[in-house]
């Protein structure tokens, strides 16, 4: 079985680039928000091939702000663990985290430049949906105004703690570490 993916032109989506795709230019003042779906529901996944389940999902936008804080873009999956994307900007910075399945599996992202504002800005976030296995790949990506791509990324393990133990007349601790995901 083979499989391809088409890279369609502006205003085109779809397998074969078959389908009209409406743009949305969205502007906000600072008290509004527009609310989308979670970009990539876990449920389009479930058709998947087992070998094709780490999927990566690719984000192109152009933002014009006027401000150098806010959020440009928020996305969350409610129905399972902690799934969410959220790109901002801190003090000029485009900063990105990922919520990867669980609490413990938060990937974050911060430019080291600033970005200008009253000019349109090119943004790409790349990010991988992992389903199925215990042991998946959870990657975020982003560039932005043509610098190169920052990258994170890390592998779902089980979240182990500090276990204290009392051996005879003597406390000691198990220590296990995990610091994969924690940020």
């Amino acid at each position: 079985m083979f499989s391809f993916h088409c890279d369609c032109p502006l205003h085109f989506t779809g397998r074969f680039c078959e389908q009209d795709a409406g743009l949305l230019f969205p502007s906000f003042n600072g008290n509004s928000y527009i609310e989308l779906p979670f970009l990539t529901t876990l449920d389009e996944l479930k058709f998947v091939p087992e070998k094709e389940r780490n999927r990566t999902v690719t984000i192109y936008l152009t933002i014009k702000t006027s401000t150098l804080n806010g959020t440009i873009l928020y996305s969350s999956e409610k129905n399972i663990g902690q799934h969410f994307l959220h790109l901002f900007l801190v003090e000029g910075r485009p900063t990105v985290k990922y919520g990867c399945g669980s609490s413990q599996n938060i990937l974050t992202l911060s430019a080291s430049y600033r970005i200008n504002t009253n000019v349109f800005i090119p943004i790409t976030v790349r990010y991988t949906v992992p389903v199925g296995s215990p042991r998946v790949a959870c990657m975020i990506e982003m560039t932005a105004d043509g610098k190169p791509p920052i990258q994170k990324q890390d592998t779902e393990t089980p979240h182990v703690s500090q276990i204290p133990c009392k051996s005879s007349q003597q406390n000691t601790g198990i220590f296990i570490s995990d610091t994969l995901g924690t940020f």
